[in-house]
């Protein structure tokens, strides 16, 4: 009697992939429905400010062109463009899956593991009237 494996990790994460298809399909429907009422197309500008984005990614390959949606990055000194971490990937590519009239920018405030330098005025680079960061430490930090 043969004895057939199951990866249930993968099973489990293919499942919250589909999830996550499928309210991005019914985001887009939202988003029909606000840009049929939409009166201004001027697009909302937001500062991610983390680890960076990995500028290869697909999600991003155009998006750092002239007319993508990524307008600028800065790095507090570190690269903004090859996030080692891919947190700030991850929150980059969810606000333009989900908002299509938004304009990115782009702060690298981290290094390579995650640290941020207390030195660095990313606050004021940002040019922002309320910056809020949440940190999350090991125990210990």
């Amino acid at each position: 009697m043969l004895t057939k494996c199951v990866d249930w990790q993968s099973i489990w994460l293919n499942c919250r992939a589909k999830g996550t298809d499928r309210w991005f399909k019914r985001l887009a429907t939202v988003q029909r429905i606000v840009d049929i009422n939409r009166t201004d197309d001027s697009p909302v500008r937001v500062a991610v400010l983390d680890t960076g984005i990995d500028s290869s990614h697909p999600e991003f390959v155009n998006e750092t062109k002239d007319d993508g949606r990524i307008k600028d990055w800065k790095g507090f000194p570190f690269d903004p463009l090859h996030d080692k971490r891919g947190h700030g990937t991850y929150v980059a590519s969810v606000i333009l899956r989900s908002a299509p009239r938004t304009a990115l920018y782009i702060a690298r405030v981290s290094d390579d593991s995650g640290k941020l330098d207390a030195a660095n005025d990313y606050e004021a680079a940002a040019n922002v009237p309320n910056l809020s960061i949440a940190l999350l430490t090991s125990k210990g930090d």
